[in-house]
């Protein structure tokens, strides 16, 4: 039976050693060719892999549930459960402390929308479309060559909005011309 999994007093370089203590039978380790993921567990080597950038830019609850999560991962493989079945909900519940229905399997429930700076928004026109779910830290590559999936029509009308520019304009606080112009490729 999984207990609470403790949330580190101390300052987050320091998380990782303090989980191989308490876990000593998994590996613990950072990873800074992780980008697209934050954390992985490899469960034929029993190592967790946590992103390097996450530990260091993240806030804290994030890089707690995201450790929590790897965790489950790792008990749940122990009993013959393999993702994010119902009995790893179960083991992220009683390890993260969240209740059964608040957990995520891909998406982080601390990680909110005003974390990410850019978001990918459809110009149609002179209208913006803002793409439901499409944040980014940072653009990552330039959006006039991508197209959304299904939709071949987009190609070439795709670009990053700063999170912020578009709130305001969402709010009527920003005019479209302006919002326009702090597009970016």
């Amino acid at each position: 039976m999984a207990t609470k999994l403790a949330k580190p007093d101390l300052p987050r370089a320091h998380w990782l050693a303090f989980y191989q203590a308490l876990c000593p039978d998994v590996a613990w380790r950072l990873n800074p060719r992780l980008r697209s993921t934050l954390g992985r567990y490899m469960p034929r080597r029993k190592v967790i892999e946590i992103s390097t950038r996450h530990l260091l830019n993240d806030s804290a609850e994030a890089v707690y549930e995201t450790i929590c999560h790897e965790y489950a991962h790792h008990l749940a493989w122990l009993e013959g459960v393999r993702g994010h079945a119902p009995r790893w909900r179960q083991l992220m519940s009683q390890l993260s402390g969240l209740a059964v229905e608040d957990v995520r399997a891909t998406t982080s429930s601390v990680v909110q929308e005003s974390d990410y700076r850019w978001r990918l928004v459809w110009l149609q026109g002179q209208h913006v479309v803002p793409q439901q779910g499409a944040w980014f830290r940072r653009p990552k590559r330039d959006a006039r060559y991508l197209m959304l999936r299904g939709k071949p029509e987009s190609l070439g009308q795709l670009r990053y909005a700063p999170n912020e520019a578009l709130q305001a304009w969402q709010q009527g606080q920003l005019a479209t011309e302006r919002l326009l112009s702090a597009l970016c490729y």
